[in-house]
């Protein structure tokens, strides 16, 4: 027989048909057969057999490998694309790792899995002679194949494509539909057989060109897939059925540079859907677990419309650029690269006309990335994402920014986040829009996510919990912008990776944390916290030292926000910072966080003891989520979405409330602690009570003080005190030997809600006295039930005309406001005006009107003082201190003259005790802060002064209601003589003031005298029965005094002259 040319495969020629042969066919005849090259690649899907495909590409290898040993023996573009094809599956799946960590969420590539033991039944049953056919192939021709086919799918937009078949010869066959047809009437291009993969979507090689597009043989492959295959091929036990290749890649190897028989391995088996590794005839197929499958760079280049804090946050480098520019790149490092770098690295940019190219540099290996303005995001471009131009302001925070040395006392931080859409043509990026992650180096030195735990998951050691909304941007509801808040429990974090939702796309950055770190010493500080009804103030000293305690003050930022800030001598530190947060983003800032600083003259204590909290639900208030202290309070507008509350001290429902407030005092004690490189472990607190603090509400106190101290600053009881804050002030003002005599001193601590009076006799507390009697009386609505009572003389003849600049001033417009929110009462009202008397001259017109008022108010308080001390036949005081911030009213609008007021305590204490020695009258500059101060030099060995409830007329104590309720006619009695005697003695002191010129208008005493003097016994038994029977049981303690049920309703008379 001579040698002849047999077509295995359809070329469409006439003649070419298979046709019958006379005679046996010898074996030496076999041996002359050869198949003819093709380029036409549809001839291969005319074999006869479904399984002749795996014939078909062990055929293309050989060929191609008699190719590359003789050139001569052209193999033909149809078996060339057949081995590009299946190579490029060997290649698609190493690179699998690099190639999804650039997809979307909706493009995988998927392993299934065909078992002949399982699925060939089911194929039997649904079409016997196929399932014949295939199971006799398996047992003929597949044995090799392990009775089990692999799939490998690309799954796209809801789509399946078959890209390959595992095949026991050549690792992989693809699909006939997969083979190419070239238009040779066009330009020559290339299309899929099959309609189906007509509509695939190209896949991008890691070193350029497609996958299954166009022909790359095995020596034109990336270096490192190459010694891949090699490792394969060379280290397997492969079978004589993967000969052609195997020997196809070792021939390539012979004469090819880049192959290294010592390449060391590093990958990992691939996984199907099955849970079974991916290995084929003895070949593991494995995925690239190397550096060079990172993607180390998100598709997206976030510019920011600012410099970023160098001083916060880890910059990129400019190579080359002008340090004059306005803006910075967040760093374009994805959240795979994060989870793989360990150690330091560095990010390098370029900027040119044309686009911006990023540099990591990362053990000492470069890696590159070009971003662009407008990119179609194909390949390796990027896209350049300039939030200013999308109409994006944003900003970010976060508190506290300094570490501790002791990793366990960093179990605390919050991030808000806040974002403005300029955009007014349709509806703005929410912040929802936002997403944040948070990254901590672990003990290799690697960055690890961290967790989000809900809250309910109490078994957590660290973790981020979900993110809050607080405010969304609402012009409608004045709020400009929307705010989120996230908190990082029990761990530091050392990289935020942020992603926005555009409607350009998706866009994602990195920041890197540079903390502020405090360095390890054994000094310890005490801080004294008094927490009043209408001030806070925090004063704090160095232990071991015995100098003038100071207020807590600060010369650093506590708040690591994202923008840079020039410092300037013309501008205080925290008017810099917020100047250059963007306007729209400002006030979140200001009103739902806490400043950027405790600078002592923009952010200072004393504050105000209020609360800014979100309209609505407030069944859960959460730390700066939806709470916060108001330190905007008095002097700025908030949201529309905010409400003011500033009763959190004395009410029960607001516990928690109270709680928060205490703990973002803390947090900002632990914060000056840090910067003053203190030892948080080794911190002393004190925190001060009324008198008028009883049983239950103690108790609370207490619980909440140690818990959160425990919680924040690592420490416990044994270094938490508890002092009265009435107590206090003596002990500073002794030791600055203020008293002109010790042998009877007297200290009335005059607050909001109270009251409190203390008596010293050298140097030792005697008794203790607490009424809900301060100056708030003077603002409020007498004991009107209703909160929202607006029936104050003050407010009423004040509301239409006190204004405190033009329609357009902040302050104005903040005044309009709480005066039409029915949620805030005439006494927040009233405070508001005082806090800003320099804008609207309250002050003055209070002098004008009502100083018989102020007067009534302080006569009352200093004759009830001299009564009980009588009444306990103490020695008349030789001093007498007014302290507490409700006691600036005496020297702030009755008399500015010592010596008036002088002379109207000495007047009383004359008319109570008849011959008395000179009273010193002592109204210090310190009028709060002199507690704090006082708190911080009491012995804790101090004696305890005994309480003692008087109620006006006797020493008598009363144990419970029941008792007073008995005595009631006899003290009724006895109090509506004593009345009669104070405002005889009241007229006096009236006639006192005019005498001096201190009264502004000609007033008529006679009126004055009958007012407060009608009604007293009415007043007296009508207020009893709703303010002690109706409110207390009788077996309750009654912590207060029935001396002020009538004068407080003389007091609301008063406020209407």
């Amino acid at each position: 027989m001579s040698s002849v040319d047999l077509n295995i495969i359809e070329r469409g020629l006439k003649g070419q048909e298979w046709t019958a042969e006379k005679g046996p066919i010898t074996a030496g005849d076999l041996a002359k057969i050869s198949e003819q090259r093709t380029n036409n690649s549809s001839a291969l899907n005319a074999l006869p057999t479904p399984f002749a495909r795996f014939f078909v590409v062990k055929e293309a290898f050989r060929r191609t490998l008699e190719e590359v040993k003789d050139p001569k023996k052209n193999a033909g573009d149809a078996y060339n694309r057949l081995v590009s094809d299946t190579l490029d599956v060997f290649e698609l799946l190493y690179n699998i790792t690099f190639h999804e960590g650039r997809w979307d969420d909706s493009r995988k590539i998927v392993i299934r899995e065909w078992e002949l033991a399982t699925d060939l039944k089911n194929l039997k049953n649904q079409v016997p002679i196929l399932g014949s056919a295939v199971e006799n192939y398996f047992a003929s021709d597949l044995k090799a194949s392990g009775n089990r086919l692999f799939f490998v799918v690309l799954v796209d937009g809801g789509r399946d494509y078959l890209l390959a078949t595992s095949s026991p010869f050549t690792g992989f066959v693809t699909p006939p539909d997969f083979d190419k047809k070239v238009d040779h009437r066009g330009n020559g291009t290339t299309s899929f057989m099959g309609k189906r993969y007509q509509q695939m979507p190209s896949l991008v090689r890691k070193s350029g060109g497609t996958y299954f597009r166009d022909i790359r043989l095995f020596g034109a492959r990336d270096k490192d897939f190459k010694n891949y295959m090699f490792y394969l091929v060379d280290n397997s036990p492969l079978g004589d059925e993967m000969k052609e290749l195997r020997d196809y890649i070792k021939q390539i190897q012979i004469t090819d540079p880049d192959i290294n028989k010592n390449w060391q391995p590093q990958f990992k088996p691939i996984i199907s859907e099955n849970s079974n590794e991916l290995v084929i005839n003895g070949l593991p197929v494995g995925k690239d677990s190397g550096l060079s499958t990172v993607n180390f760079f998100n598709d997206t280049l976030i510019r920011l419309p600012f410099r970023l804090s160098k001083d916060y946050y880890q910059p990129m480098t400019y190579a080359g650029a002008d340090d004059s520019r306005d803006y910075d790149f967040m760093l374009p490092i994805s959240h795979e690269a994060l989870s793989l770098i360990e150690g330091d690295f560095q990010c390098v940019c370029k900027v040119t006309n044309a686009k911006v190219i990023v540099t990591l540099k990362y053990k000492g290996q470069e890696y590159t990335k070009d971003y662009y303005v407008d990119s179609d995001n194909l390949g390796s471009r990027g896209r350049i994402v300039n939030l200013q131009r999308e109409n994006i302001s944003f900003n970010l925070a976060v508190f506290p920014n300094i570490l501790s040395p002791n990793r366990n006392e960093n179990n605390y931080f919050k991030v808000m986040a806040v974002v403005n859409d300029a955009t007014t043509d349709y509806r703005p990026v929410s912040i929802n829009n936002l997403e944040m992650s948070f990254f901590f180096r672990n003990d290799d030195n690697r960055f690890e996510e961290i967790e989000t735990i809900d809250k309910d998951n109490t078994h957590a050691k660290f973790g981020v919990r979900p993110a809050v909304v607080r405010s969304k941007q609402n012009l409608e509801r004045e709020v400009d912008a929307g705010s989120k808040f996230y908190e990082i429990f029990n761990s530091q974090f050392d990289a935020i990776s942020l992603r926005f939702t555009l409607d350009s796309g998706t866009c994602e950055g990195v920041l890197i944390p540079n903390w502020k770190r405090a360095q390890r010493t054994q000094d310890a500080y005490t801080y004294a916290v008094d927490l009043g009804t209408t001030n806070t103030y925090i004063s704090c000293c160095k232990f071991g030292r015995d100098n003038e305690p100071e207020q807590l003050n600060m010369d650093e930022p506590m708040v690591a926000f994202l923008h840079d800030f020039k410092r300037s001598s013309q501008h205080s530190l925290v008017s810099v910072i917020e100047n250059a947060i963007a306007p729209k983003c400002r006030k979140n800032f200001n009103t739902e966080f806490v400043p950027a600083l405790i600078d002592g003259s923009i952010y200072r204590f004393p504050i105000r003891t209020a609360l800014c909290v979100q309209k609505g639900d407030r069944s859960k208030p959460s730390l700066f989520d939806n709470c916060n202290i108001a330190f905007f309070y008095e002097k700025s507008m908030g949201l529309g979405n905010q409400s003011i509350l500033t009763d959190i001290k004395w009410e029960d429902s607001h516990e928690k409330e109270l709680r928060l407030f205490i703990r973002e005092l803390l947090l900002i004690i632990k914060t000056d602690v840090l910067q003053k490189n203190g030892l948080l472990a080794n911190t002393k607190l004190i925190w001060f009570r009324p008198l008028s603090f009883k049983g239950t509400i103690k108790d609370t106190y207490t619980t909440i003080w140690q818990e959160e101290a425990k919680n924040l600053l690592n420490i416990g009881s044994p270094q938490i005190d508890c002092v009265s804050e009435s107590e206090a002030p003596y002990y500073y003002f002794s030791k600055k030997n203020s008293f002109n005599s010790v042998d009877a001193v007297s200290i009335v601590d005059i607050g909001g809600g109270s009251s409190d009076f203390i008596y010293f006799a050298d140097s030792k507390p005697q008794i203790a006295n607490s009424v809900h009697f301060g100056c708030d009386v003077l603002w409020g609505n007498g004991f009107s039930g209703f909160d929202n009572d607006r029936v104050n003389g003050i407010y009423e003849r004040f509301v239409e005309t006190v204004h405190l600049g033009d329609h357009t001033d902040e302050l104005e417009q903040l005044n309009i406001k709480m005066r039409s929110d029915r949620e805030v009462s005439t006494k927040d009202i009233i405070n508001f005006w005082l806090s800003n008397d320099s804008r609207c001259e309250i002050t003055k017109k209070l002098k004008e009107s009502y100083k018989p008022l102020f007067l009534y108010h302080f006569a009352s308080i200093v004759y009830f003082m001299a009564k009980m001390y009588k009444a306990k036949s103490l020695a008349c005081p030789r001093s007498v201190l007014f302290c507490g911030n409700g006691s600036r009213y005496i020297d702030g609008l009755l008399s500015s003259d010592k010596a008036t007021i002088k002379e109207l305590v000495a007047t009383i204490f004359k008319n109570v005790y008849g011959d008395i020695k000179d009273i010193q009258v002592i109204l210090p500059d310190s009028r709060k802060e002199c507690t704090c101060y006082g708190g911080l030099y009491r012995n804790s060995d101090v004696d305890v002064p005994d309480e003692f409830n008087f109620q006006g007329v006797s020493d008598r104590v009363y144990e419970n209601v029941e008792q007073l309720k008995a005595d009631f006619p006899a003290v009724s009695r006895d109090l509506l003589n004593t009345f009669a005697s104070f405002n005889k003695l009241f007229a006096d002191l009236l006639r006192i003031l005019i005498s001096k010129g201190e009264l502004d208008k000609q007033v008529d005493s006679t009126e004055i005298i009958n007012l407060i003097s009608s009604g007293t016994q009415d007043s007296l038994e009508k207020n009893f029965k709703t303010q002690v029977i109706q409110k207390l049981n009788d077996s309750e303690v009654y912590h207060d005094s029935v001396f002020f049920l009538p004068i407080i309703d003389n007091v609301l008379k008063l406020t209407k002259i």
